[in-house]
């Protein structure tokens, strides 16, 4: 039995609970008492760390279970997340019906002819998550409904009825696994990887080389190491994920104030980039997600004298269209996660400029 006050469970990383105060010989007869005294029997039973550690091992071993939210072992042994809005987009059964595709695509379309009235080149960018990259990696015993998912309508629809620019890299990050974990094993699985994340990059950057012409990263322009991103499961057994660290080698871009974004800048989401060293004048907004933020903000910034990054979460607020007239954009970019519904939202914007008159 385990009698120090305070003693810490480094498996559980927790103070274990103290022995009650006992006031007087009547307290020792309260509930509390009783429940407090059972808490404490519980956190200090001989070799109760080693016990927690055993069960864990046998509960991934043999069990394939993690006692994380929404975290899941994959058919190939690999970790898996797995949220409502990922089984719903991996099982594809809330695909569009004909009349929403429809108003989606209007949407896009009003979107970005305002913005092209504006002077301002509007660019779509869908990321697909691990379970599209690697559909044979998922859970066990899911079913899939359709292969058709929502992002694809969307895709297709916009190459057939869509007059905006679209930046498209699915089968890229799909054929390059052969070769590179665009996505790990056991490093976060709601992103991809640093090399995901370039690959990426570069197919943006080509694409907004195709009317502007500036600088892209290559691989010499970065340290590029390998580090372990894997994980701890069960607070007890940490699974190594060796994967490739991308780092700028000399970077231009800083953070600056962000005042201009008004009432968004109270998001510390949101950031702004200056970066005198470019032969351009150029001004990039990116509204987008963690895909971005996380991962490609500071290699974009490499290449625009001003990059601005806003949460798509704020496409329909009342402020972004003030904010966009006050940063007076060269180019936005509207990025999102496969998992991520902002068809309301987009819709939302669209009805507004509608209303504006544009």
């Amino acid at each position: 039995m385990n009698l120090e006050k305070d003693a810490v469970s480094l498996s559980e990383n927790r103070t274990l609970n103290n022995f009650p105060e006992v006031t007087s010989i009547f307290s020792i007869l309260f509930a509390d008492f009783i429940k407090e005294l059972n808490s404490w029997f519980s956190d200090h039973i001989g070799f109760r760390d080693e016990i927690i550690s055993f069960k864990a091992r046998m509960d991934f071993k043999f069990f394939d279970k993690i006692d994380t939210s929404n975290m899941y072992i994959g058919k190939n042994g690999d970790l898996i997340y797995a949220d409502t809005y990922i089984l719903n987009s991996y099982q594809n059964k809330n695909v569009f019906t004909d009349v929403e595709i429809e108003h989606t695509i209007k949407g896009f379309n009003t979107i970005n002819d305002y913005f092209n009235i504006l002077g301002i080149e509007f660019f779509y960018v869908p990321c697909y998550d691990k379970h599209t990259i690697y559909p044979e990696q998922f859970v066990n015993n899911v079913y899939r409904y359709q292969e058709l998912s929502r992002a694809d309508q969307i895709i297709s629809e916009l190459h057939k009825n869509g007059n905006i620019n679209m930046i498209d890299f699915k089968n890229k990050l799909i054929t390059a696994k052969d070769n590179h974990a665009v996505y790990g094993n056991w490093s976060d699985p709601a992103h991809w990887t640093d090399r995901g994340a370039f690959i990426a990059y570069t197919e943006i950057m080509k694409q907004l080389n195709t009317k502007y012409n500036v600088n892209i990263l290559k691989e010499d322009d970065y340290n590029i190491t390998f580090r372990s991103l894997g994980y701890l499961l069960n607070n007890n057994i940490y699974k190594y994920d060796w994967l490739e660290d991308f780092e700028i080698l000399d970077p231009k871009a800083s953070k600056i104030s962000k005042d201009i974004l008004g009432n968004l800048a109270n998001d510390d989401r949101h950031s702004v980039y200056y970066n005198a060293s470019v032969d351009n004048d150029l001004k990039l907004l990116i509204i987008g997600d963690s895909y971005i933020n996380s991962y490609l903000i500071d290699d974009m910034a490499e290449s625009f004298k001003y990059t601005y990054m806003i949460w798509n979460s704020y496409l329909d607020n009342d402020d972004l269209l003030m904010t966009i007239n006050n940063i007076d954009p060269d180019i936005i970019i509207l990025e999102n996660a496969e998992r991520i519904d902002i068809i309301s939202s987009l819709t939302n914007l669209a009805d507004r400029i509608t209303q504006s008159s544009y």
